[in-house]
């Protein structure tokens, strides 16, 4: 047969004429493609009705077509019927693919046909099936990458050669994720040159075509390398959530709150998530609109830092902003991207504009935190509203100062300044213990007073009881662990401040000498100084309604208990707010097991949990051996004073006063998962203190730096490797503890 007789009726990847509603999304995708100049191994759509003539044994003009059009000796035969690749439904799987095919033997050719076909027999009725005949690649890698538009990653499954095994699910492959380029990292920067596999970057430049001409939006990719060309086999809508491995951090939650929060409090903050990644989208509203900026896991809130870390890569900041704040850490860091930042700049505008305006916003903050305090509510309903906008208005405070904060602290600690300033200021979480200042001068005069109080009792004394009234008026508010509801306040518990004033009096700050870098950078610690202050202040402020608002849910818990709503020995802390708000259907309380949630919470206690989890980490139970780990003898960690000490460990997960027998002030070295403002009469019985979880913008790192004491923070693997007893030499001012 001539190639005069060949018929013309193919349509050619690329040309453009694969438009029309009529064909499928998998041969219109491919060809739209390839008309980008995206590279599309060279193939030709054989239609419905060409097939339709090869059924009736018309094969020879067909096969000498595809035998002259494709130059490569192997060839890949591909369904492409109308209902594939559908946004409602993919098909994947469903019809077969045969490849490898010899093009210079037509029985191969013809078998392959006809066995495509025959995958399409249930939906001949509803569907037109037209068939690819592309050329095959020589892969040296392939595999499946998946693009969403709510992630800075695209996710990737590879394997070596063809990965039809792969995509068939017969093989798992290896994962990865691979940094989104966008047009401003390709003008400023070079593309992500660190990864050693040989495809990574010519995935990373196909992906950024395919999202550039089909958008962004939710697409699974079919790819093959060859070692020099990244070729596209296969573009197609995801029709099904993919379950993304985030990151979760749980470093600044475990800070202000117990190792196991109570159900209600967890569920509350977990509740909260939406509204507080709000936050953020006011700033940028093209951030992701369906991801949870917070999640729970064995009981426990955690920070979804792959989000918060995927936000800062959008902006073009660097990631160390978030680890050094919040105390976590990374699988990898990202630095400063010029580029992303110029394109990003009308987010940064609004970024400034609120921060001109962050005293009117905070003052705006304490004035409705006055109104809660003032306003009684007198349904369930709305006590859970008034709680969610209480704890949303604090987490957005604390947001946008660590906002306006985070970059001039990171000025002063890369000029060596940052602990010659803060060690002198003092904020209201250290006021705490200064206007205790009375009480120890009047126990200096009244020995006798100190022997009531060793007994744990209030010195039958005028003067004192004046002066302990006084400052529980001022500071009762506050407790340990007083981010938790449902924990009390020292207005209820006061034992820790009793034993305090048994120690002396603590409160002394020294004049640090100012050297020609604090000189240089003293305008930023001007700027500085304030903030940290008013962070401090709205956060003081916020646990006086706190204090009320959780003496709202006490009364309402015993109306409840009158009302038969929950039985006598129910806690209310115990129940999730979903639960509770659903407390006033008839009965509905007889829905939760109260024996398994008591079960639940118990055996959620015995996980250990790491600070850093994956979503898809299994949890297993709490081990106390760690013989099967690496042994470590040194840590590093971030800085908060100067000062060397050495001593014993003493090890605990909450705040304690009692120090081990045999250990003194002088030679201990308190050893601690993290800390907050509860942690001052802690902080009172030692000499230093290594905090494994922390930054320069904790509660309790900012404390530490206004007592001076030598201390560092997220000092990673402390708790795990370190035993109450062992000899530590802890050297402060370089971030490093060791173990001898």
């Amino acid at each position: 047969m001539s190639k005069n007789n060949i018929p013309t009726n193919l349509i050619k990847l690329g040309s453009g004429d694969i438009n029309h509603p009529k064909y499928g999304f998998k041969a219109k995708g491919l060809d739209i493609a390839a008309y980008k100049k995206i590279f599309v191994p060279k193939g030709y759509l054989v239609t419905h009705e060409i097939l339709a003539k090869f059924d009736n044994n018309e094969e020879d003009i067909l096969i000498t077509q595809i035998q002259t059009l494709l130059k490569k000796p192997s060839i890949a035969i591909r369904s492409s019927f109308s209902v594939e690749d559908q946004n409602e439904n993919s098909f994947a799987g469903i019809f077969d693919t045969v490849l490898s095919v010899n093009k210079n033997k037509p029985e191969e050719i013809i078998t392959g046909l006809n066995k495509v076909l025959k995958s399409a027999r249930n939906y001949k009725n509803n569907s037109r099936q037209d068939i690819l005949i592309m050329e095959m690649v020589k892969a040296k890698n392939s595999g499946v990458a998946f693009t969403e538009s709510q992630y800075e990653d695209d996710l990737v499954n590879w394997t070596d050669g063809i990965a039809s095994k792969l995509v068939s699910g017969e093989i798992s492959g290896e994962k990865l994720t691979i940094p989104k380029l966008k047009n401003c990292d390709i003008f400023f920067k070079k593309p992500d040159i660190t990864n050693d596999l040989p495809f990574y970057n010519r995935l990373q430049v196909l992906l950024k075509k395919i999202r550039s001409i089909f958008g962004e939006k939710e697409w699974d990719v079919e790819w093959a390398d060859d070692g020099n060309i990244c070729w596209l086999l296969q573009i197609r809508p995801i029709t099904r959530s993919l379950v993304r491995n985030d990151l979760f951090d749980l470093s600044n939650h475990k800070e202000i709150l117990p190792p196991l929060p109570s159900v209600f409090m967890n569920s509350l903050i977990t509740e909260c998530s939406p509204s507080l990644f709000q936050f953020y989208k006011d700033f940028d509203p093209e951030l992701p609109k369906d991801r949870l900026m917070i999640e729970s896991f064995k009981g426990r809130p955690y920070f979804n830092i792959s989000l918060l870390s995927e936000m800062l890569r959008k902006w073009g900041l660097p990631t160390k902003l978030l680890r050094d704040s919040m105390g976590g850490s990374f699988e990898k860091d990202y630095g400063l991207n010029i580029g992303r930042i110029f394109t990003n700049w009308r987010v940064f505008l609004r970024i400034l504009l609120s921060q001109l305006f962050i005293k009117k916003k905070s003052r705006a903050a304490l004035k409705k935190f006055k109104f809660l305090k003032l306003s009684k509510e007198d349904n369930i309903a709305a006590l859970i509203n008034k709680t969610k906008s209480f704890y949303t208005t604090l987490v957005y405070q604390m947001l946008i100062h660590t906002m306006a904060i985070a970059g001039p602290i990171a000025f002063l600690r890369y000029f060596k300044t940052l602990n010659i300033y803060i060690e002198n200021q003092v904020t209201p979480g250290t006021e705490i213990l200064k206007d205790l200042t009375p009480l120890f001068k009047l126990l200096e005069t009244n020995s006798g007073l100190k022997d009531s109080l060793s007994r744990g009792n209030i010195p039958n004394d005028v003067e004192f009881k004046k002066l302990w009234k006084h400052y529980l008026e001022i500071h009762g508010h506050r407790g340990i662990y007083e981010s938790d509801i449902s924990k009390p306040r020292f207005r209820e518990n006061y034992e820790h401040i009793l034993k305090l004033l048994l120690t002396g009096n603590p409160f002394k700050q020294k004049k640090n000498s100012l050297s020609l870098n604090s000189i240089a950078t003293l305008p930023v610690w001007w700027i500085l100084k304030p903030l940290i202050y008013s962070r401090e202040q709205i956060r003081y402020e916020a646990m006086k309604t706190f204090e009320s608002i959780r003496e709202e849910w006490l009364n309402s818990e015993k109306n409840m208990r009158n009302k038969g709503l929950i039985p006598n020995f129910a806690s209310l802390w115990d129940l999730k707010v979903s639960e509770i708000r659903n407390l006033t259907q008839k009965n509905y309380y007889s829905k939760i097991s109260y024996k398994k949630r008591i079960e639940e919470i118990s055996t959620n206690k015995n996980f250990n949990l790491p600070n850093m989890i994956k979503r898809n980490t299994f949890l297993g139970p709490f081990e106390k051996d760690y013989s099967h780990k690496k042994p470590q003898n040194t840590f590093y960690g971030l800085s908060l004073t100067e000062g060397t000490v050495k001593g014993r460990a003493w090890v605990i997960d909450t705040p304690n006063l009692e120090l081990p027998n045999f250990f003194n002030k002088q030679t201990t070295i308190l050893i601690a998962p993290a800390t907050d403002a509860g942690w001052i009469p802690t902080f009172l019985q030692v000499s230093g203190a290594a905090v494994e979880t922390g930054g320069d913008l904790s509660h309790g790192s900012i404390i530490l730096r206004e007592l001076q004491l030598p201390a560092i923070t997220n000092a990673k693997g402390i708790m795990q490797y370190i035993k109450t007893g062992d000899i530590v030499s802890l050297i402060a001012s370089e971030g490093i503890l060791l173990k001898e």
